[in-house]
């Protein structure tokens, strides 16, 4: 039996994930994109970590982190191979990634907050201050207040219940796959009341 190329591979590793729909769409990128055009046609068997490396040295990554978030469907795919038994080596075992240095944090100071939500209160429908207000003084990430619904909200115990993300139009579990409760401070239960008048029916 003829062994599959990558690029068949690639297409059944895909199919075998149970990601979120924003992840599968990043792997299917970076698979297209990176490895599909210089080794979608060879067999599977054939690619060796030489190859590999090759390949991996002529990308113009840019960013570290870039090479390293195209690494992991690489490494899907023959992980995928082994487990099928197409291979009996994988040649992205030695693959490293590459170390980052992570920039320091640099917070807005509360100061830069108001003058942020002075401006919103100027110049834009009063919901767009209220949401961001909300945001800086609940520390919830983007994708989980795109998702908040009222039925979320305790204004008895004043807690936030963060159960769901919005993720390109998409409704998914939060980024650590657990619901936590948020506390609400005297600003984000503040914002949410002035929102409750504008939006809660």
């Amino acid at each position: 039996k003829k062994p599959p190329t990558f690029g068949e591979m690639a297409d059944s590793y895909l199919k075998s994930l149970m990601v979120a729909h924003s992840t599968l769409i990043d792997y299917r990128k970076s698979l297209n994109h990176y490895y599909r055009p210089v080794l979608g046609n060879r067999s599977i068997r054939e690619i060796k970590y030489r190859d590999l490396v090759n390949l991996l040295g002529d990308v113009p990554w840019g960013k570290m982190k870039t090479r390293n978030n195209a690494l992991v469907p690489l490494r899907g795919v023959f992980a995928f191979a082994m487990a099928n038994e197409d291979i009996d080596v994988d040649p992205t075992a030695r693959l490293r990634n590459g170390r980052i240095q992570r920039p320091e944090p640099d917070p807005l100071s509360l100061a830069e907050i108001e003058q942020i939500l002075g401006w919103l209160q100027q110049h834009e429908h009063p919901a767009y201050r209220n949401l961001i207000e909300f945001a800086f003084f609940s520390g919830l990430r983007t994708s989980e207040l795109s998702a908040l619904r009222w039925e979320d909200i305790d204004w008895n115990r004043r807690q936030v219940r963060v159960a769901r993300a919005r993720v390109m139009g998409k409704i998914k579990d939060t980024k650590t796959y657990s619901v936590r409760d948020v506390d609400m401070n005297s600003r984000s239960e503040a914002a949410l009341k002035r929102q409750k008048s504008l939006s809660y029916l």
